[in-house]
C-alpha cells in the first residue's frame, strides 16, 4: 500500500519555451526539488519537444549515486490531431490541438517517441507567431500501434481531447451518445497502447472544470477498468515561483490566463496534493499511487547515447584499382590499410597514389614519410575510439567537392588540420604543410591518445551558404542532412527587458536599466556580476544598476529567476549533421520558425548520439 504521493509523471522545464513561453523550471531544480519533496520518480515531458533527452540523461547519471532509489523517465507532450489535419483545413472552432502525454518504457520507446516528433515537424505550419505541430492518430497506430508496449500514454491536461469532451458533455446536460464517444475514445487508445500502458490522467485544482474532469475520470476509469494517475503538470518548481512564472509568461504575448490555469501547477507534496482534491477518499490517492509506482517499475533505465560511429556517405572513386608493390615499401602503413576488412581503408590509400600521382612535387621521400606517420596515428586513433577514421575523411572529402560545385569558393584551411598533410592530399585543404615556412604538428589535429571528434575547420562564402546547403540535400538526399539546432537564452540585459515586461514596468525605464550593463569583449555581464561583483573577474558592484535594483524589487526578483532561460530556437551556423541511417534512430528532427530543418539535439548532444 502506497500512501505517499510518489511523484508527477507529467513536467515542463526551459525546453518547452521553444514554441511559446511556458515554463520557468531547470532539469536540476525541478529533479532536486521533487527529490526534497521525499518523491520517488518524475517524468520530462516537454511540449512536443525531446531536445532535452541527452541533458536529462547526463543530469541522471550524476544524482544516480546518491539516489538510487529515484527515476527520471523521458516522454513527450504532443499535440493530437485529426487525421490529415493541415493549415488550409484547419476549421477554426472546430479542429484543436490536443494535449496527450507520451512516456518512453524503454530504448524502443523512446525511438517511436522520436519518430512521432519527427513526423510532427515535418508537417508542422507556422500560425500567427508559433508553429503548430499537429500528431495525427494514424501517426499513433502506425508507430505505437504496430510495436505496443514501449510507450505509456496518459490523458494529459484540461488541454486534452478527454477533458474537453468531459466539459463539453457535463454542460450539455450530461448528453448520453456524447458519453458514450468517450468511452468508446478511452477503449481505442487502450487498444493503441496496450493493457497497462494507457491512464486517465487527473490533476490537483480548484477550477471548478478540472474537478468536474477528476470526477468523471474517476468514474470512466471504474466503467471502463483503465488505470488512473495524478500529476501536477508542472511549469514551476514551487508555489512561491507563481508570480515569477506568470511575468514570464506574460513577457512574450501580453495577457495570458495564468492565475487559473496554471495556479497549481508546480510540485506537490502528498498532503498538498491531496487537499487540492478533498473529495476523493485516501483509497482513490492510494491506487493513483500505486499505478505511478506500477509506471516507474514498468519504465526501464536505458541510455541514448551511443559510442562514436562515422556514417558511411557516398565517397569519390580511384583511379587506382590495383597497387603497385612499390608503394609498401614507399609507405609501409599502406600495407596495414590494404589488408584491412573495411573498405574505406583500402579506399583510403587508393586516392592518396591518385594524389601523389598527379603531382611530381609530391614523389619524394619527406612526403612518403609524413604520410606514413599520419596514416600510423590516423590507424591507432581509430583503434583507440573504435572508429573508423578514414570514413571521416573520404566524407569530408566528398563534401568538400559538392561545396565547390555548388558555386562557392572554399578557403585554403585553417586551425589544426593545415598541419595534416593527409588532409591536401586529399583535397581537403588547399595547404601542403610540407611546403610552408611555418612549422607545424601533425598531432595537435589527430594525437592517438586522444578520445575525441576530429574537427576540420572549414569556411565557404557567408552569401552562398544557403545554396551549398541545397547542394548538399541534393547530392545526399533530404533525409541524410540536417542543420543543427541553437537554444537560444534569456541574458541579463533581455531578462531585465522580458522581465519589465511580464510585470507592465515602463519599456523606457526596462531599456535605461539594461543600458548599465556593461560587456566586456563581446561578452555581457551576468546580473550578479552587476549587482554583487566578481572578484575572479575583478568586477566591481555597479552602483547605478544596485539602485535601480533596489527601486524595483520585483523586477530583480524575477530577472534573476529568468536570466539564463532556453527561449527560442535557431541554427548553428555552419553545423551539418550527416547520416547514412534515419535521423530518429538517434535523435528527432524539427523546424525553426524559417522552415530550415534542424536536428532537435545541440551539436554536443548530437555527438553524444554519434552525430557530427
Amino acid at each position: 500500500m502506497t500512501l505517499k504521493y510518489p511523484g508527477s509523471l507529467h513536467n515542463h522545464t526551459e525546453y518547452s519555451n521553444l514554441r511559446l513561453r511556458d515554463s520557468i523550471n531547470r532539469i536540476e531544480d525541478l529533479v532536486s526539488y521533487a527529490i526534497e519533496l521525499g518523491q520517488e520518480v518524475i517524468a520530462i515531458t516537454e511540449h512536443e519537444t525531446v531536445a532535452n533527452a541527452i541533458k536529462v540523461e547526463k543530469y541522471y547519471e550524476k544524482i544516480k549515486k546518491d539516489h538510487p532509489d529515484f527515476k527520471i523517465i523521458l516522454g513527450n507532450e504532443i499535440y493530437l490531431c485529426r487525421n490529415d489535419l493541415t493549415s488550409e483545413n484547419f476549421e477554426r472552432g472546430i479542429d484543436k490541438y490536443y494535449h496527450f502525454i507520451l512516456l518512453a518504457k524503454d530504448a524502443i520507446g523512446h525511438q517511436q517517441i522520436r519518430e512521432l516528433s519527427t513526423r510532427a515537424w515535418m508537417r508542422s505550419w507556422m500560425s500567427g507567431k508559433m508553429r503548430r505541430v499537429p500528431t495525427y492518430y494514424s501517426d499513433i497506430e502506425e508507430v505505437i500501434g504496430t510495436n505496443p508496449g514501449h510507450v505509456i500514454g496518459s490523458t494529459a491536461c484540461l488541454g486534452s481531447f478527454i477533458d474537453n469532451k468531459i466539459l463539453q458533455w457535463y454542460n450539455d446536460d450530461k448528453n448520453e451518445e456524447l458519453y458514450e464517444k468517450i468511452k468508446l475514445w478511452c477503449l481505442k487508445m487502450l487498444k493503441l497502447f496496450g493493457q497497462d500502458n494507457f491512464y486517465l490522467e487527473m490533476q490537483p485544482s480548484a477550477n471548478k472544470d478540472q474537478l468536474i474532469v477528476n470526477e468523471t475520470l474517476y468514474q470512466l476509469s471504474k466503467e471502463l477498468n483503465i488505470p488512473f494517475i495524478i500529476t501536477t503538470d508542472s511549469h514551476y518548481c514551487k508555489k512561491a515561483d507563481a508570480p515569477i512564472h506568470k511575468a514570464f509568461l506574460n513577457s512574450q504575448d501580453g495577457e495570458r490566463e495564468v492565475d487559473t490555469f496554471y495556479a497549481t501547477t508546480y510540485l506537490m507534496g502528498t498532503e498538498e496534493l491531496e487537499s487540492y482534491m478533498n473529495n476523493f477518499s485516501k483509497e482513490v490517492f492510494i491506487e493513483a499511487y500505486e499505478n505511478i509506482h506500477k509506471i516507474k517499475k514498468n519504465c526501464q533505465d536505458y541510455s541514448l547515447k551511443k559510442s562514436l560511429k562515422i556514417p558511411s556517405l557516398k565517397w569519390k572513386d580511384s583511379k587506382t584499382k590495383i597497387i603497385d608493390p612499390i608503394w609498401f615499401e614507399r609507405i609501409p602503413y599502406f600495407k596495414t590499410f590494404e589488408q584491412s576488412t573495411f573498405e574505406g581503408d583500402k579506399l583510403l590509400i587508393r586516392l592518396i597514389i591518385d594524389k601523389i600521382n598527379s603531382d611530381f612535387r609530391l614523389q619524394n621521400q619527406e612526403t612518403y614519410d609524413e604520410t606514413n606517420d599520419n596514416l600510423r596515428i590516423t590507424w591507432i586513433s581509430s583503434e583507440v575510439n573504435k572508429a573508423h577514421w578514414s570514413a571521416y575523411f573520404l566524407n569530408l572529402q566528398n563534401i568538400i567537392d559538392v561545396c565547390w560545385r555548388s558555386g562557392t569558393i572554399v578557403m585554403p584551411g585553417r586551425g589544426s588540420g593545415v598541419g595534416f598533410l593527409l588532409l591536401y592530399l586529399l583535397d581537403i585543404t588547399q595547404i601542403n604543410p610540407m611546403w610552408e615556412t611555418t612549422k607545424t604538428f601533425s598531432w595537435r589535429f589527430l594525437n592517438p591518445n586522444r578520445v575525441s571528434v576530429l574537427d576540420v575547420d572549414t569556411d565557404i562564402e557567408g552569401g552562398r551558404r544557403a545554396q551549398v546547403l541545397q547542394g548538399l540535400r541534393d547530392y545526399y538526399g533530404e533525409d541524410k542532412i540536417a542543420n543543427v539546432v541553437t537554444f537560444g537564452t534569456e541574458k541579463s540585459k533581455s531578462a531585465i527587458q522580458s522581465a519589465a515586461r511580464g510585470l507592465e514596468i515602463d519599456n523606457d525605464i526596462a531599456l535605461y536599466i539594461s543600458s548599465l550593463i556593461p560587456a566586456d569583449r563581446g561578452i555581457i555581464r551576468t546580473l550578479k556580476q552587476c549587482y554583487y561583483g566578481d572578484e575572479e573577474n575583478d568586477f566591481k558592484p555597479i552602483p547605478s544598476f544596485v539602485q535601480e535594483m533596489n527601486n524595483y524589487p520585483d523586477l530583480w526578483e524575477v530577472a534573476q529567476k529568468i536570466e539564463g532561460l532556453v527561449c527560442r530556437v535557431g541554427e548553428h551556423a555552419g553545423g551539418i549533421i550527416f547520416v547514412d541511417e534515419p535521423f530518429v534512430n538517434s535523435t528527432a528532427l524539427m523546424k525553426v520558425p524559417n522552415g530550415d530543418i534542424v536536428t532537435q539535439f545541440d551539436l554536443h548532444d548530437c555527438e553524444d548520439v554519434s552525430q557530427f
